[in-house]
């Protein structure tokens, strides 16, 4: 393949990517764009993307927002809309709200796709095109799949109050993990999870990653309020089979194996 054909086939997939996750860094544009076949290093593919993102906005396809000390951000402008034949309503405001919050639930995605599960981003999500949307009145930051069985991701990057813990602990345990009795051990189990959304798809694990320092504490008030609501055998039974997983910020950043 020629070298114009490999710079046109990069903007192409950037414009997708872009299209699907609002906006991104050049960092994880980099990362969904790496093919092992022909990127011998990180740094290789880091280039692809920022001369890929450099002629994209020379040629007016996508916009930026530049920050002292912290990333840029690109997004789709009405001209790569249209390139791509995408309604132009997808580059209206896309900069305009960056969040943490939105910046890991990109994140997540990215590292799905590097791990090669498939994967719904926050904005797909939010315009119902995942398997799940609402459930029990939740809604996914993120999900990703190698199957039928699904990974549920909560990004909290703020306190919860207690009656969103109560809700949470009671949603865990009544909707995402409803019991089940087991006949062979003559007891109620919560590891069966819950059937729903489309194609029978199954939540398999419930992951919290709190990215702020108000919400590091979760894992122990959402412990806490289980034993209020006399439901922590039940919790403990889900942790201990790493169906409900509680990652700190630096947890989440070496779960993940790139910064943000």
């Amino acid at each position: 393949m020629r070298n114009i054909d490999i710079a046109r086939a990069a903007e192409e997939s950037a414009l997708a990517w872009l299209k699907r996750f609002g906006y991104l860094t050049s960092y994880q544009l980099a990362m969904l764009l790496t093919d092992k076949s022909r990127h011998k290093s990180k740094a290789a593919v880091i280039r692809l993307a920022q001369y890929t993102l450099k002629r994209l906005e020379t040629g007016g396809f996508v916009v930026s927002k530049k920050q002292t000390c912290h990333p840029s951000y690109y997004a789709l402008s009405p001209a790569g809309c249209r390139r791509i034949n995408a309604d132009v309503k997808f580059a209206k405001d896309a900069l305009r709200y960056i969040t943490n919050h939105r910046n890991w639930a990109n994140s997540v995605a990215v590292f799905s796709h590097c791990q090669k599960y498939v994967f719904w981003t926050e904005k797909e999500i939010l315009r119902g095109l995942a398997p799940f949307k609402v459930l029990g009145k939740k809604m996914p930051d993120t999900l990703y799949s190698s199957g039928k069985t699904y990974a549920w991701i909560e990004i909290e990057a703020s306190k919860k109050s207690n009656k969103d813990l109560r809700n949470t602990v009671n949603w865990l345990l009544g909707v995402a993990f409803p019991p089940f009795f087991d006949n062979e051990n003559d007891e109620w189990s919560y590891c069966t999870p819950a059937v729903s959304g489309s194609n029978g798809a199954v939540i398999g694990a419930v992951m919290f990653i709190a990215v702020d320092k108000t919400a590091t504490s979760l894992k122990r008030r959402i412990e806490e309020e289980a034993i209020r609501l006399n439901k922590h055998k039940q919790l403990q039974q889900l942790l201990d089979d790493e169906r409900i997983l509680f990652y700190s910020e630096d947890e989440a950043q070496q779960v993940l194996k790139f910064p943000l």
